[in-house]
């Protein structure tokens, strides 16, 4: 948290760079919180745990409703190095949060524009995209990558929602997934090699043209990926690859003041 902000737990006081320690039986829950950013917080355990973090309430943008934002955090084990970040639904801008787990010099590239940058050990840096651009993030050392979505600009549809990007050694080649229902719009983003795009399949068909309504291609590395978001309906939905090769997955649905996002997978494989 900021240098010059305190946080009390169990009536002590605690400062930047202090360390809190507890002793949980199984099934038990702690909740830490305040009312300044916690990002750069580190977690260790002597057994497995699960950890969750986001706000109670944020509007992110000062604009449309203030809405709870959650998400599990994945093990720094499972943290990668190289990331698609795709647009959100139409009229909804992105803000990106990198955060680094130990010192590294990144890049990132949005339509063209491209910018390195350091960061020291467990900070973070927040940028913004439209919704017609992708971004590429490419790291030296393992970074934690955040997708904000915001209110729409020029009409209700939306509010705030909060989803940890999969990194490129994330991805799988098969998803069974359920598609909330009770939103007016669902939309699938999809990242894969521009070589095996056309052997993607959902709910084992083809992508058809008029579903499409964005389509970009980015370069990580040495490889070209396509990124391409499409209309889908509620329910059961599965994706795969004819030729097995690897893609990622990020859902979104907005109505009225209301929104929510999620990924396919967000451990490394």
């Amino acid at each position: 948290m900021k240098k010059n902000h305190s946080l009390d737990i169990n009536e002590k006081t605690f400062y930047y760079g202090e360390k809190f320690a507890l002793t949980l039986n199984r099934f038990e829950t702690y909740l830490i919180e305040h009312d300044t950013d916690l990002t750069g917080t580190v977690i260790d355990s002597d057994l497995p745990i699960a950890t969750f973090s986001g706000n109670d309430c944020n509007t992110l943008n000062n604009k449309g409703g203030c809405d709870h934002l959650i998400e599990q955090i994945p093990p720094v084990s499972s943290v990668d190095r190289a990331y698609i970040v795709p647009p959100n639904s139409p009229d909804r801008d992105t803000c990106i949060r990198i955060t680094a787990i130990e010192p590294t010099n990144f890049t990132f590239s949005i339509d063209g524009f491209e910018r390195l940058m350091t960061l020291d050990g467990l900070e973070s840096y927040d940028l913004n995209i439209a919704s017609n651009v992708s971004c590429t993030i490419e790291s030296t050392r393992p970074i934690l990558v955040t997708s904000f979505s915001l209110h729409s600009k020029t009409s209700e549809l939306g509010d705030p929602s909060m989803v940890i990007v999969p990194g490129v050694n994330q991805y799988l080649d098969y998803y069974k997934i359920v598609v909330p229902s009770g939103y007016d719009y669902n939309y699938v983003s999809i990242m894969i090699k521009e070589s095996s795009k056309n052997s993607l399949q959902i709910n084992e068909s083809g992508i058809l043209p008029n579903v499409i309504i964005f389509d970009q291609n980015v370069l990580v590395g040495n490889t070209n990926y396509s990124v391409r978001s499409i209309n889908v309906t509620e329910g059961e939905l599965t994706a795969s690859s004819v030729d097995g090769e690897r893609f990622g997955l990020m859902f979104a649905g907005v109505k009225d003041f209301n929104s929510y996002g999620f990924s396919g997978n967000s451990l490394l494989v």
